[in-house]
């Protein structure tokens, strides 16, 4: 293309400027325009709403699940301890008359180990032996009953030199000593036990008393 005849069309496109422009050939308008718009917008806000709805459906949805699930937790966990506080319960019931025995057997051990004949009651080598093989027999089958007990979570409770505790401890009989503070235990009778942290029987103890009151 040479340079006249690019000067003609820059000249024929200033001498038609300020004409009007062409009408748009599809007919659209811009009433047409902003309607379409309008319907668009309105179609938009419908859906959003639609859209915000259905949101919240589901998260209420979620909220009522999600408290189902905690309160179905809750009645498993309190069937679960009420379960086990029955079997607790049971147990104890059997393992109280095993504690019994217990008392029986360290009474007849501690017979056995103090035990002394009559000056005038021979007393040979084959006595001397029974005796000791009873004796050892009485503590080998205490400490297989004490193991027994451990197992099912039963331990005994401390109470020498402490202060009287009438959860576990039962006072049964009094005695003084100057050297300790009232109300400190100072002998133990019958031994108490615990169950898997409850009191499973009371000990019953001498109690320290230097004045009228303990």
């Amino acid at each position: 293309m040479d340079k006249n005849k690019l000067i003609a069309q820059f000249s024929d496109y200033l001498n038609h400027s300020d004409s009007e422009p062409p009408a748009p050939t599809d007919g659209m308008d811009l009433f047409r325009l902003f309607t379409e718009l309008a319907a668009l917008k309105s179609e938009v806000k419908r859906e959003s709403k639609q859209v915000k709805d259905a949101f919240n459906q589901f998260r209420d949805i979620f909220t009522l699940l999600e408290n189902n699930n905690k309160q179905l937790s809750a009645e498993l966990e309190r069937a679960r301890s009420e379960q086990q506080q029955i079997v607790n319960k049971k147990l104890a019931e059997v393992l109280s008359p095993i504690l019994d025995i217990r008392d029986r057997l360290v009474d007849s051990a501690d017979a056995t180990e103090r035990y002394q004949p009559a000056w005038h009651a021979p007393f040979s080598a084959q006595h001397k032996h029974w005796i000791k093989q009873s004796a050892q027999g009485q503590a080998m089958t205490l400490r297989r009953l004490d193991q027994l007990l451990s197992e099912q979570q039963v331990q005994a409770i401390s109470v020498l030199d402490k202060p009287l505790d009438p959860h576990c401890m039962q006072a049964v009989e009094t005695a003084q000593n100057v050297q300790k503070a009232t109300g400190i235990v100072l002998k133990e009778h019958r031994k108490g036990f615990t169950f898997r942290g409850q009191v499973l029987r009371t000990a019953e103890v001498v109690v320290n008393k230097k004045d009228n009151i303990i």
